[in-house]
């Protein structure tokens, strides 16, 4: 993508639930084009196909020898916890329907 693309901030902003004023929507239109370009820039480095052959790099997993056993600690988290409701931790409401 080219910062010359248009890029429908409106659409974007509804997409994404949020409540934004029009300065700020102006400045998201002359931002989102360069970011956007940034990521495209990005993902061609990514895709390049040099990928790393060393040796010393590479993931280590642990044995699962002590598994979690479930319910061991869920009583004493709910008493620390503010509210509770039934075997839940209450909280406030973030996102409003």
């Amino acid at each position: 993508m080219t910062g010359s693309q248009k890029v429908d901030i409106k659409a974007l902003v509804d997409l994404a639930r949020l409540e934004i004023g029009e300065e700020d929507m102006k400045k998201l239109a002359e931002q989102i084009p360069a970011i956007l370009s940034f990521v495209t820039r990005i993902q061609e480095v990514a895709t390049s196909g040099e990928t790393d052959t060393n040796p010393a790099h590479k993931n280590v997993m642990r044995d699962d020898t002590d598994a979690y056993k479930p319910g061991v600690f869920t009583e004493a988290l709910l008493k620390a916890a503010p509210r509770r409701e039934g075997d839940y931790v209450r909280v406030p409401q973030v996102i409003k329907k």
